[in-house]
């Protein structure tokens, strides 16, 4: 992790669902995140993100494919994306990444509180989501949202974290 934001004010930072005319800001994004959060979040280097795969990212129907980023500034630079797709009509897999910068300052349990809500209201209630070893922070932020269960598959721990609505 990089640490050159300081301190970081949450009531700066907008939360909303992404869209397609995202695409380009999502690749500048891509590009200032460091080859770690990389490959934390696609669990292998990925210089680019091309234009093919931008528009996928940003072309969702949200309802089994859900994306919310998190902005700053006027111009909407984007700092953090969440985002679930359908695995089957109960489950989701679930992905976050955070620019360097910002990691550790509470951006993604809001961008998973947005995903949380979305999903059940789309009748999902599992979180499922493939970890590399090092990532604890997606380990912790997943048990703060629910009952979860893990196991090891090809050096990866798969853990499944219950969504249930509210009381």
């Amino acid at each position: 992790m990089i640490d050159t934001a300081g301190p970081v004010d949450l009531n700066s930072i907008h939360f909303r669902p992404i869209e397609p005319e995202d695409r380009t800001r999502l690749q500048r994004f891509h590009a200032r995140l460091s080859v770690p959060t990389v490959e934390q979040r696609f669990h292998a280097a990925k210089k680019d993100l091309t234009d093919p795969l931008a528009r996928r990212f940003t072309n969702l129907d949200d309802r089994d494919e859900f994306a919310v980023v998190a902005t700053t500034g006027t111009r909407g630079r984007i700092i953090g994306v969440g985002r679930y797709a359908r695995i089957d009509d109960r489950s989701a897999e679930v992905a976050f990444v955070i620019e360097d910068a910002y990691q550790g300052h509470g951006i993604g349990k809001r961008l998973m509180q947005r995903l949380r809500a979305q999903a059940i209201a789309c009748g999902v209630n599992e979180f499922v989501a493939y970890i590399l070893p090092a990532n604890t922070a997606m380990v912790r932020l997943l048990q703060g949202t629910g009952p979860t269960s893990s196991r090891w598959e090809d050096n990866t721990l798969e853990v499944r974290t219950q969504l249930t609505p509210d009381a």
